[in-house]
């Protein structure tokens, strides 16, 4: 294979950090709550999240965090 070209590194950084985010409604289905409910934890500040393009992304390790904190019986916490 050849020389990487300027900026492939950055390129697969952020494809990677795509596949560690989740959206409101997977975190949802996740946790067995309603997506209204998450969207109260995110705009309340007690789930961390990033809003992109209009979208709320949460990243897995602020949710593993949100989950320890509320004490939820996930398989997660489980684990």
């Amino acid at each position: 294979m050849g020389k990487k070209k300027p900026g492939e590194k950055e390129r697969t950084k952020n494809i990677r950090w795509w596949f560690d985010v989740l959206s409101l409604k997977e975190v949802a289905e996740k946790l067995g709550m309603h997506y209204n409910t998450i969207y109260k934890y995110v705009r309340a500040g007690d789930l961390k999240a990033i809003k992109f393009k209009k979208v709320y992304r949460i990243e897995e390790q602020e949710l593993e965090k949100f989950i320890r904190s509320k004490k939820f019986k996930t398989e997660i916490n489980e684990k």
